[in-house]
């Protein structure tokens, strides 16, 4: 079987598998399928509210499939000499862990992180930190590193004083127009091995405190747009040690974007999509969360935000969340997003 990948107009991939005379869709990046059930109040049920149920009912075994803490770190290489960076007067390292992990194929032990640190000398402890994972995954596919500059968030922290650590997920998908579905199928597995992209965020959190001795290990923070939003809420959920999150039209729940012959195709997908959606997991974040939704987004519809607000506060979190009043997933979350969430990153107590 061949599956194709279409590039859409919405910069979303769109993966086509053919199966003889059946067609099926499935959005990957950050284009997915709008859903609007309608907004939840007072006087309107939840209309996620059996998922959230039966979420409650394997709350056990879903923090597992996506817990990274019994899976060995991968081994850090060294910092190489820094370069200048393409935004400004910043210093960047490139790091590829495959260097020090040749003969694995262990989660993260491929991954690619690109650090950048603001202009100047920095004494130890002296920088607060930002974790910046991709967007563009799916429920099935992570993301390689973009290339440098086509994430506009980057610049906005670096110059707000902030280190910026991106880097890969496991898992993905090639952008070529065909892939098969061997691939898919392996880049289901490698997410799945790296509990959703969690080992991944974990390794970079570990080789800054093992390698960044500028970085302050009490000022760690991640952010993620789009699909990488729901990942940053996701490891908030399960990293102590994290100071805040940033998620920026955040995909909470994925069980609906998985056609159903996927799920005959990829044993244990159904119950994997319940675990690696932020919005049905029973772990509230572990730290203070901002969360910026456009009102008029067609990408992720903000209903699904909404709808995990209400859910973690039910279980006592805080949430700051900011409606952007008819933005969009892209333009809106880059010109009012990315500042109100440096505002609110530079309110907290120590920053």
């Amino acid at each position: 079987m061949v599956v194709r990948v279409v590039v859409a107009a919405s910069a979303a991939f769109v993966v086509l598998l053919l199966m003889g005379g059946l067609t099926l869709v499935l959005y990957l990046n950050s284009g997915r399928p709008t859903r609007r059930p309608g907004n939840p109040g007072p006087n309107r049920p939840d209309p996620f509210s059996g998922k959230h149920t039966q979420a409650a009912d394997m709350a056990a075994e879903l923090r597992r499939l996506v817990d990274p803490v019994a899976i060995p770190l991968p081994q850090f290489p060294p910092l190489e000499t820094p370069r200048e960076s393409l935004l400004g007067d910043a210093v960047v390292y490139d790091v590829d862990l495959r260097t020090a992990n040749p003969s694995t194929s262990a989660p993260a032990s491929g991954m690619r992180l690109r650090i950048s640190l603001p202009a100047g000398e920095h004494p130890a402890a002296s920088l607060g930190c930002v974790l910046l994972p991709p967007p563009g995954g799916s429920a099935i596919s992570g993301h390689e590193l973009y290339d440098e500059g086509a994430l506009t968030h980057v610049a906005a922290y670096l110059q707000a004083g902030y280190a910026v650590v991106e880097f890969s997920l496991d898992g993905a998908l090639s952008t070529e127009q065909e892939v098969t579905m061997a691939q898919v199928q392996a880049a289901f597995n490698a997410v799945r091995e790296s509990r959703a992209g969690l080992c991944n965020c974990r390794a970079a959190l570990e080789f800054v405190l093992a390698r960044l001795p500028a970085v302050n290990p009490a000022r760690l923070f991640i952010s993620g747009h789009s699909s990488a939003g729901g990942v940053a809420l996701l490891f908030a959920a399960f990293e102590p040690r994290l100071k805040g999150c940033i998620a920026l039209a955040p995909v909470t729940d994925w069980t609906d974007d998985v056609p159903g012959e996927l799920l005959v195709q990829m044993p244990g997908l159904r119950e994997f999509s319940y675990a690696e959606s932020a919005g049905l997991q029973r772990e509230r974040p572990k730290c203070p969360v901002f969360i910026y939704h456009g009102t008029a987004d067609e990408n992720v519809a903000s209903v699904g935000t909404e709808v995990y607000v209400l859910s973690v506060r039910a279980l006592g979190q805080s949430v700051t969340f900011e409606r952007g009043i008819g933005g969009d997933h892209f333009e809106a979350v880059n010109t009012e997003g990315v500042p109100r969430a440096i505002a609110w990153l530079k309110s907290l107590p120590g920053e």
